[in-house]
């Protein structure tokens, strides 16, 4: 099994139909159709950081219309009114390299290697064992209550520490991060991912990597993910991208792509 294989998912907000602008959207005719296709759009775009765009040899190739309605399994006139409205509603965005940039995405994503999931399931069996209580001499309902009631202890008092040590070393990586936004969020993805096995290290040398990604290419600050982004998506050791796909695209390019 190759451990550095990741799976990706989309993550909605409870009231993410709530949203006035995709109330907006809804309420339009066929609104439901341009919905469907636009959480169609997100998803393909996860594996590349919110862009939807194709990658042939060492060439991006944009997706027309046409392409994006089959990839999607979607009519085309759909597409292409829905393609509008999603760039004047602030959606999305054509990029200069012919990229489709979602711009919700980053508060939607998540994403688990293969030796995450592994480390996962190890810990949540390992866990399921120490729940269960080891009976000594004497009454054996006695002996679970003080045994649990020791554990209780013991582990309240462990929890205490290991927080403040936690909240320490966390402070430690923040300090690191270019675009210092959603330090609560960031943090509780910090302790989960703690908890999964993955080390400081990790998350250091990923920073590092991002920091360095983004000036070579000299990426927007709007284009840096918030912390809490970042963190949530424990992409700590992946290779980035070297290619500039950065900035606003003008009219013509959209009218080229059939937008």
């Amino acid at each position: 099994m190759d451990d550095s294989k990741r799976y990706y998912w989309l993550k909605l907000k409870e009231d993410f139909f709530e949203d006035d602008t995709i109330q907006w959207l809804e309420e339009q005719e066929n609104g439901k159709e341009y919905t469907l296709f636009y959480l169609k759009l997100c998803l393909k775009s996860l594996s590349l950081d919110g862009k939807i765009i194709r990658i042939v040899g060492e060439k991006l190739i944009p997706y027309d219309k046409k392409a994006l309605a089959k990839i999607t399994n979607t009519d085309l006139d759909t597409v292409t009114v829905a393609m509008n409205l999603f760039v004047q509603i602030g959606l999305l965005e054509i990029m200069d390299t012919g990229a489709i940039y979602m711009k919700q995405i980053d508060e939607m994503v998540g994403s688990e290697t293969n030796a995450a999931i592994r480390k996962r399931k190890y810990r949540t069996t390992i866990e399921q064992r120490d729940i269960v209580p080891e009976l000594s001499q004497g009454s054996p309902t006695e002996n679970r209550d003080k045994s649990l009631e020791t554990r209780d202890k013991s582990k309240e008092k462990d929890n205490t520490a290991n927080q403040d040590s936690l909240d320490t070393r966390f402070d430690e990586l923040w300090n690191l991060y270019p675009n210092k936004k959603g330090k609560a969020a960031a943090l509780k993805a910090y302790k989960r991912s703690v908890k999964k096995g993955v080390t400081d290290q990790d998350i250091k040398k990923g920073i590092e990597r991002y920091v360095a990604e983004v000036k070579y290419k000299r990426t927007s600050p709007e284009y840096i993910k918030h912390g809490s982004t970042w963190f949530n998506q424990e992409s700590w050791l992946d290779d980035y991208e070297t290619t500039n796909e950065t900035g606003k695209v003008g009219a013509g390019y959209a009218e080229r792509l059939g937008f």
